[in-house]
């Protein structure tokens, strides 16, 4: 018989576990009710024995931070604690005598909050500071903390708007921190001290900047001839919050103050208490700090933060709530930050997204099919914006952020495949909305690299989904030309598919004028390699079937070099001058690595290792380097994925630098455009320059610390004490030590790597679209539907370059001078001095803050 009681046991949770848990878990019940939960957790914190600040404190530093949509609750939940208890008669008192003073337990609570916040904006986290001052203007609201103080507070926190060149991403994190702020509490702030409070606004707007040239390199719609196009689906961060803040405050923020739930009202208590109020010290936003230690992990610089952020809005206003107005900025910016706060489970942020209603007012989101309407008062609410297409719309929006995505872009494709499996009757309408709405764009001057989010993002879910999608719907634009933007859009998105399964299954998918091959839309074959040499009756077939025997022999790596030399000579007998002769050779070798590596990435990898001397052999000019990416680009010429994962193998060997692969994709099209894959190689090529670089110097920084400290310690021996500084006498010599010597060394190649990479991407660009004067005019763009392929190409190659300049900007940046000259001795070179010129230029004085 089973013994019941040998079974291991969870251990329970102390009572400081069951504090904090209670605090974070409360709402958590479905028919969740505030007027009931938030004071029986009041009663249970309370009633602890012995009280345990710290443990409550940090239950609810816990959930203001990592909860914030239930931050009203919490506040009231706060509020409750902080005023006293009900006075009760005592034994020698005729009547209840009324205190002013706060509970003590409470108070402390109240403390150890605000001792939090400080540290948040001491550590410099950006979203902890948001919630806590979200948690502190809903207590003002309540009336625990005066208005007085919270208006301070702000005001300390606006200063930093005002300091000497202060950087965009600095007035990002103070108008955010203070207009935050004022929409929860700036109706009270406002009854108290309306001045104060419009000075507050008119600071947020007059920090930012009217003129912003970096708008026309980030605004997600492009047109030739417009710097920065209208669009009514797009909307800058900022731009939108000043909206915000205006409307707020032409009501007295009333409008805004309506937009958060306001559970403080449920308790008459709160209303009646003449409590003192909570106060909140003086503090100040710590100054920047530029990091010249070069160990930065993004590497970002200044001229890459200041530049500014553009969302897209992928649903009219009455789906969708619009950024720019009180109650469409709050329930974005709710959504927002748990889909931030949550990226490390993102079947939990599904499960509390798709709950967003309860968090918010009753009559913001409209009840789903079938639901009872909830009401407001006696008034059932049957208005309201649609959920999904919010939730939708709102991830979509960081997912299509320029120039980059906030979080990896996969989060994103796997939260929305989670809430279409949660919800698939309610979600599901909403994504194909998103895919259709975005398709639309195509051809109308969706940014490239957007494109190319968009269809990672199709192709992942569609094999989350059985690869099933309506394509008769895209039928029609099979006759546009092959190189439109909505047909190359198709075609990446089938290399994707076949890539996440396999050709036949995405063929099966597929109606029949997609199968055709005329359509253009599969390839021909499923992806794989082509050896040049298996043909018998190709001119070099015997010698690449020894040189192949060889590999597969596992000859040894001398015999294999020597071999080689061999061969030349022989080839040199027949006819063929030397560099003929080492051109076929390195074909060859490359190819025949690639053929006994070709079953699988793990061959591929043995195979370079167990003959890594012989490419180094082969590999040992330019001209060497450009015959190994050649033969290999031949060899998965039906496979553009391995191209990437090949090239990014032989610059890890270093068998090719990066700079060579960025010429080899920019000959790749032979001046006709860069596609997709051409991009993805050079994109991988710059990021393999910049992250070796970057590596350096933190090895460099390492060294240099522990050279210090070998000083430090070598000067304690001698003076007896140790020098915190390591800092040593002027007379005292100081030799380098051999290891920074080697890292310094390192260093200098690598960033010599790094700019002449940038050299070769800047060089390709301009080689390509300094002669396209005929694509930049109105009148060009509007007779687009009569374009050829070529100025298909050449206009996504406008889209490749200008992505380039922002996103390599503090690259570009630290190279301006090198770069500006190699962008000017190639366009004279060209001889051409147009529009495309001046737009080349235009564009990388941009990147470089040069404006």
């Amino acid at each position: 018989m089973h013994d019941r009681r040998r079974e291991p046991r969870e251990p329970r949770d102390s009572p400081e576990q069951q504090l904090r848990k209670a605090i974070c878990n409360l709402g958590e019940s479905s028919d969740f009710d505030p007027s009931y939960e938030v004071p029986r957790l009041v009663e249970q914190l309370r009633s602890h024995s012995p009280p345990n600040v710290h443990a409550v404190a940090e239950g609810f530093r816990i959930s203001v931070t990592e909860q914030p949509y239930k931050i009203p609750y919490l506040a009231a939940t706060v509020a409750l604690l902080y005023i006293p208890q009900a006075p009760t008669r005592g034994e020698d008192d005729p009547e209840p005598v009324e205190s002013n003073e706060p509970d003590s337990f409470g108070s402390q609570i109240l403390s150890n909050c605000w001792k939090c916040c400080r540290e948040s904006m001491e550590k410099k986290s950006p979203r902890e500071l948001r919630s806590w001052i979200h948690f502190f203007a809903h207590l003002t609201v309540a009336r625990i903390v005066s208005p007085a103080a919270m208006l301070g507070f702000l005001q300390n926190i606006c200063q930093a708007l005002d300091e000497l060149a202060v950087s965009y991403a600095r007035i990002v994190k103070a108008s955010l921190c203070v207009a935050e702020g004022l929409m929860r509490a700036g109706a009270i702030l406002y009854e108290h001290d309306s001045a104060a409070v419009t000075a507050l606004v008119d600071a947020i707007s007059g920090a930012v900047p009217t003129e912003n040239a970096a708008k026309e390199l980030m605004f997600p719609i492009v047109y030739p001839h417009v710097a920065v196009p209208s669009s009514s689906f797009v909307i800058e961060r900022l731009d939108g919050l000043v909206a915000t803040l205006r409307v707020s405050a032409t009501t007295g923020f009333i409008s805004s103050l309506s937009s958060y739930p306001q559970p403080h009202s449920l308790f008459p208590a709160l209303a009646d208490s003449k409590v003192t109020s909570f106060a909140l010290d003086s503090v100040l936003l710590p100054p920047e700090q530029v990091d010249i230690s070069g160990q930065d992990d993004e590497e970002q610089s200044s001229s890459l933060n200041d530049m500014c952020h553009f969302h897209l809005t992928l649903f009219d206003d009455d789906i969708t709530p619009n950024p720019a107005t009180p109650e469409g900025y709050a329930v974005r910016s709710i959504i927002t930050d748990i889909v931030d706060i949550y990226e490390v489970n993102r079947k939990d942020c599904a499960r509390v997204l798709l709950d967003t209603p309860k968090w918010l007012p009753s009559e913001t989101f409209r009840p789903k099919p079938g639901a009872e309407a909830p009401s407001n008062g006696d008034t059932p609410v049957t208005q309201g914006w649609q959920l999904e297409s919010t939730l939708i719309d709102t991830i979509l929006s960081n997912l299509l952020l320029v120039p980059s995505a906030p979080l990896p872009s996969v989060y994103y494709h796997s939260l929305i495949s989670e809430l279409c499996k949660l919800s698939p009757s309610t979600v599901g309408p909403a994504v194909g909305k998103s895919f259709r709405k975005l398709y639309s764009q195509l051809g109308d001057g969706f940014d490239v690299e957007l494109v190319r989010r968009y269809a990672e993002w199709f192709a992942v879910h569609m094999s989350n989904f059985g690869f099933q999608w309506v394509w008769k719907e895209w039928t029609p634009d099979l006759s546009l030309t092959f190189q439109h933007p909505k047909r190359a859009f198709i075609r990446r998105v089938l290399d994707l598919e076949i890539r996440l399964a396999y050709f036949d299954r995405i063929m099966r998918t597929l109606p029949e004028p997609f199968q055709s091959p005329s359509a253009g839309a599969m390839p021909e074959q499923a992806p794989g390699p082509e050896y040049d040499y298996g043909d018998p009756n190709h001119p070099h077939h015997s010698l690449a079937r020894e040189i192949l025997n060889w590999f597969q022999g596992r000859t040894d790596q001398e015999q294999v070099k020597q071999g080689i030399d061999n061969q030349k000579e022989r080839l040199m007998d027949s006819g063929e001058s030397e560099a003929t002769a080492l051109s076929i050779l390195r074909f060859i070798v490359v190819q025949s690595l690639h053929e006994i590596g070709s079953r699988s990435f793990s061959h591929f990898l043995n195979a370079m290792e167990r003959y890594i001397k012989v490419m180094r052999h082969i590999s040992t000019d330019s001209e060497a380097k450009a015959d190994i990416l050649e033969a290999t680009g031949k060899f998965w010429r039906r496979n553009p994925q391995m191209i990437s994962i090949t090239f990014d193998k032989l610059q890890q060997y270093q068998f090719v630098e990066p700079s060579d692969v960025i010429t080899w994709a920019f000959a790749a099209k032979n001046g006709g455009g860069l596609g997709f894959a051409e991009w993805d190689l050079i994109k991988g090529a710059l990021d393999k320059a910049n992250g070796r670089v970057l590596v350096a110097k933190k090895k460099v920084a390492l060294q240099r610390k522990e050279q210090e400290d070998q000083i430090a310690k070598e000067k304690a021996k001698v003076t007896g004490e140790m020098d915190v500084d390591g800092n040593l006498a002027q007379d005292a010599p100081v030799q380098q030590s051999a290891g920074l010597t080697t890292a310094l060394s390192a260093s200098s190649t690598l960033l010599s790597d790094q700019k002449l990479a940038l050299s070769k991407a800047l060089e390709g660009f301009a080689t390509l679209l300094v002669d396209t004067d005929n694509l930049l005019s109105e009148s060009d763009w509007n007779s687009r539907t009569t374009w050829t392929d070529e100025e298909w190409q050449l206009n996504q190659t406008w889209n490749w370059y200008r992505h380039f300049c922002r996103t390599y900007s503090p690259h570009l940046t630290t190279y301006s001078k090198t770069m500006e000259v190699v962008l000017n001795d190639k366009i004279a070179a060209s001889g051409k001095n147009g529009a495309a010129a001046t737009k080349l230029r235009r564009f990388f004085n941009i990147a470089i803050g040069d404006t």
